[in-house]
């Protein structure tokens, strides 16, 4: 398969702290990868050099065999690489609606299929299920509900990879498993890659084809959903001395 984005040797230093250490990864097109860790491994800041919210202190980043460590957010959502966000960042005075087409014009291309049009608006709204609250303020939505409509303002954007970090938290097991059916859909139909940062095992193992595991800034592991389960490693850095069930 083709390689949509490659990190190359990234390091992050703030001060005296290094919060990304010699990370490397490449992400094939087309796919769905996991990135997991404890907390302060290092994951959220890998995605902030990715989508150029920080400069990394050394380093490349290419997408599409494009080097682009170090530009802009806005010149890099136009170059096809949308975000939502670990912690919830809405426009809290505007319509779901008006919210979601703010993402189709910050997007690559307002003119696309999917992008500032009616008709695009709409089948985001429905696929995420906003449809009957476009016209409700984003500020009066649950912190949740804000939080999957950074999903569907990223879809607006018309990106060819999304970076989700911990869309899922907060979620109930049946919310779960509608928000892994939404995700593989858009994966499957819509043929966006998936990065996704999340700590619910259960779902990153059912997901994602291939998974890299981070501790202290640095990758530690990565492989297929069993390989990572099974890694003694991976176990005794974040999962627990003894294996848990929802990996079995």
């Amino acid at each position: 398969m083709t390689v949509a984005l490659e990190v190359a040797e990234i390091y992050k230093n703030f001060g005296g702290l290094t919060a990304v250490n010699n990370v490397s990864f490449k992400i094939e097109s087309g796919s769905i990868t996991g990135i997991i860790g404890p907390n302060g491994a290092g994951k959220t800041t890998t995605f902030n050099t990715i989508a150029g919210v920080c400069r990394p202190s050394s380093g490349k980043i290419y997408f599409e065999g494009d080097r682009i460590d170090g530009r802009k957010p806005s010149f890099i959502c136009k170059k096809g690489i949308a975000r939502t966000f670990q912690v919830v960042r809405v426009f809290r005075e505007i319509t779901v609606y008006e919210h979601i087409v703010m993402g189709a014009v910050a997007g690559k291309s307002v003119f696309s299929s999917r992008s500032y049009n009616d008709e695009g608006i709409t089948e985001i709204l429905e696929l995420t299920g906003f449809a009957s609250v476009k016209d409700h303020l984003t500020g009066n939505l649950t912190s949740t509900r804000q939080k999957q409509l950074g999903l569907a303002t990223a879809l607006a954007t018309n990106p060819k990879i999304i970076l989700l970090d911990e869309l899922m938290a907060g979620l109930n097991d049946k919310e779960i498993e509608e928000c892994l059916s939404l995700l593989r859909k858009i994966n499957e139909e819509m043929g966006i890659t998936l990065i996704v940062i999340e700590h619910v095992m259960k779902a990153v193992m059912s997901l994602c084809e291939k998974i890299i595991v981070m501790d202290t800034g640095k990758v530690i592991a990565e492989g297929t959903p069993s390989e990572i389960a099974n890694n003694e490693l991976v176990i005794n850095a974040y999962l627990g001395k003894e294996k848990p069930v929802c990996l079995s």
